[in-house]
């Protein structure tokens, strides 16, 4: 099954909302973090 690529699209997009000066970023989450909220998950 071949799948259309968005690649281009996405980066796009991307690049768009990260000028909108409106835009918020948040910090990334630690490994520690990730690893208990999957944990919390039970995943």
């Amino acid at each position: 099954m071949k799948r259309q690529k968005k690649d281009m699209a996405d980066a796009e997009a991307l690049s768009e909302a990260a000028q909108q000066p409106t835009m918020r970023f948040v910090p990334m989450k630690s490994v520690e973090t990730q690893d208990a909220a999957m944990i919390f998950r039970g995943s």
